[in-house]
């Protein structure tokens, strides 16, 4: 039986182990005779200063293998050459980033580090990283993730000689076989050393469409096949991870999916990116049909979103927790916010959530507060709110949204007080 291991990239500068430039994408023939990625190309793809590749899934999000350790700083673009110290990436003066933004925190999948849980991490960026997201395979897409289809492979490993790290280069790969991993490419092209955490692409426009392009993120790249350089490299799928990742950081990150369910809003599109990676910012945006119906704006909503449910308290260290629930039966929930008021109903903190199911945890507030304001916004830009008395410990309350109630200027603590008020504005546009 072969094993399988997380191949480290040596090459002649200090710094080895997990989380220092360990695992492994890139062909290893195309890698020498291909040339590299532009900018332009799959700009999505991303690398950490832990030594290995990873992938946005929203401009402030990146995912990326669990083993890799934390990172610190995150890069974009395609010419990133780098040697390591102390486990830490340290970029060559002629690197070219085309962007660059700061970790602020990250996490690993709960289970990660037992038997068979899935070997994933992402980072939240203090800033956003420019270019077009490709969200991730959801729902029935996974379908499309058979034995023989063809996937893209992106990453900043060596190349088949174990040298030139930090530059992208991208493949053309076939899926080998499907199970808990996703078994994809061999020597000619498959994965490098220095690319764990790096994404596998697939076009989901179906084949009679030809030049037409509705690209995913199949899963990330976890382990290869020990004593290889290059070869087979084994992706961590990504359906069954995008709710752990869209409730950790209350980002829709499948925007034609609300949970399983194919829930088509105007952020469901078809991501402008051509077949070989660049961005299409001249394309007419074309909605994705994948689960099923595209979003008809000729369909009008009229109808303003509820919030069927709202609790808010604040637990014994002063952590104020807030968990929301917001229906629309037109073009769906864009945005749930809430609104940290005073005793004045002055605004101390506000957080905004793109889950219609949102949770919230706000500490280190230097007033004490005595109610929330939470607010939901459909995506026709209709709002429904609610507002609500802080008691110190927990409660919680079913809400039917009703018109025209005003606010008390004050709520004493211990006493709950609801109201919900119904707003009609214009349609976004």
């Amino acid at each position: 039986m072969r094993s399988r291991t997380y191949l480290v990239v040596l090459l002649g500068w200090a710094g080895s182990g997990c989380g220092s430039g360990d695992a492994w994408v890139v062909s290893s023939q195309l890698a020498l005779q291909g040339p590299a990625a532009s900018d332009a190309q799959w700009s999505s793809a991303v690398l950490l200063d832990n030594g290995c590749s990873g992938v946005l899934l929203a401009s402030d999000i990146v995912i990326y293998a669990a083993h890799c350790g934390e990172a610190t700083r995150v890069w974009s673009g395609t010419s990133l050459p780098y040697s390591t110290r102390d486990g830490v990436v340290l970029l060559d003066p002629n690197a070219s980033p085309s962007g660059e933004a700061a970790v602020q925190a990250c996490t690993s999948y709960p289970s990660y580090g037992l038997v068979d849980a899935p070997d994933i991490a992402f980072c939240q960026l203090s800033s956003s990283l420019e270019g077009p997201i490709v969200p991730p395979v959801r729902g029935c897409e996974s379908n499309a993730v058979k034995e023989g289809a063809l996937v893209t492979l992106a990453g900043f490993g060596v190349n088949s000689l174990g040298q030139e790290p930090g530059i992208k280069r991208v493949v053309t790969s076939t899926i080998e076989a499907v199970g808990r991993e996703v078994k994809i490419g061999g020597e000619i092209d498959g994965p490098c050393s220095g690319d764990s955490g790096s994404p596998a692409f697939i076009n989901l426009a179906p084949s009679n469409q030809e030049g037409k392009t509705d690209w995913r993120v199949l899963g990330i790249l976890s382990t290869g096949l020990s004593g290889e350089t290059c070869g087979v490299g084994y992706y961590t799928p990504l359906w069954s991870i995008v709710p752990w990742i869209e409730e950790s950081t209350q980002t829709r990150i499948a925007p034609c999916f609300e949970g399983d369910a194919w829930r088509a809003s105007p952020r469901c599109t078809r991501p402008p990116i051509g077949e070989s990676g660049s961005p299409q910012e001249s394309r007419e945006i074309q909605s994705a049909s994948t689960c099923g119906p595209p979003f008809d704006p000729s369909v009008g909503d009229s109808t303003p979103p509820v919030i069927v449910e709202a609790n808010a308290h604040l637990d014994e260290t002063g952590t104020l927790k807030v968990d929301a629930e917001a229906r629309d039966v037109g073009w769906g929930i864009q945005e749930v916010q809430v609104q940290v008021l005073d005793e004045q109903l002055k605004v101390l903190r506000v957080k905004s959530s793109g889950l219609s199911k949102a949770r919230f945890e706000v500490a280190d507030l230097s007033e004490r507060p005595t109610s929330v304001r939470i607010t939901a916004v459909d995506f026709a830009g209709q709002t429904a709110s609610v507002q609500i008395a802080l008691t110190q410990r927990a409660h919680s309350a079913g809400c039917s949204v009703s018109s025209g109630n005003a606010a008390p200027p004050y709520f004493p603590w211990g006493l709950t007080l609801l109201f919900v008020t119904r707003l009609r504005r214009s349609r976004a546009r």
